[in-house]
C-alpha cells in the first residue's frame, strides 16, 4: 500500500470511531430527555447499540465490560417499554425492536462458553417478559394468557 494513503486511511478509521463513541452518548442523552413515544424510540435504539457494543467487547475478551453493557441494554430497554406502555404508542414497534434485541443477544449468548452466557439468559428473559407485558396491553392477555383467535 502507498505511504500516502496509509495516514488518510488511518484517520478516516479513528474518525470513525470518534464518531461512533459521539453518536452513543447523542443517542444516550436523547433517550434520557425524551418523553412518551420518543423516549420509547430512542430508549430502544439506545439498547440495540449497546448490545453490539457488548458484542465487540466480549469478542476482544472484556468480558466484565460488556456484562455491564449488557444489563444497562436491558435497563433502556425496560425504561423504552414504560414509556410506551404509559403512553400507548409504539407499542407495535418497541415489541419488534424487543424481540430483535432478544434475538441477538442469543446470537451473542451461543458465540459464547457457557461461564459468560448467564448474564445474557437473564437479559433475554427479561426481554421475554417486557414483550409479554406489551402484548398483555395491546391485545387484553390477563394473566399470561394471550387470547387465541377462534376459528
Amino acid at each position: 500500500m502507498p505511504r500516502g494513503l496509509i495516514v488518510p486511511l488511518l484517520f478516516a478509521l479513528t474518525s470513525l470511531a470518534l464518531a461512533q463513541k459521539d453518536d452513543l452518548a447523542e443517542l444516550q442523552h436523547k433517550a434520557d430527555t425524551s418523553g412518551g413515544a420518543a423516549c420509547a424510540h430512542f430508549s430502544l435504539l439506545y439498547a440495540q447499540q449497546l448490545v453490539e457494543a457488548s458484542d465487540k467487547l466480549y469478542t476482544d475478551g472484556n468480558v466484565d465490560e460488556a456484562v455491564k453493557l449488557v444489563h444497562r441494554a436491558g435497563d433502556y430497554a425496560e425504561r423504552g417499554t414504560e414509556c410506551a406502555l404509559l403512553v400507548h404508542r409504539r407499542q407495535k414497534d418497541t415489541e419488534i425492536d424487543l424481540r430483535e434485541m432478544a434475538r441477538r443477544l442469543g446470537d451473542i449468548e451461543r458465540s459464547l462458553t457457557s461461564d459468560d452466557r448467564p448474564p445474557l439468559e437473564q437479559e433475554i428473559a427479561r426481554a421475554d417478559k417486557l414483550r409479554d407485558k406489551l402484548l398483555d396491553q395491546m391485545f387484553g392477555g390477563k394473566n399470561g394468557q394471550h387470547p387465541r383467535p377462534t376459528k
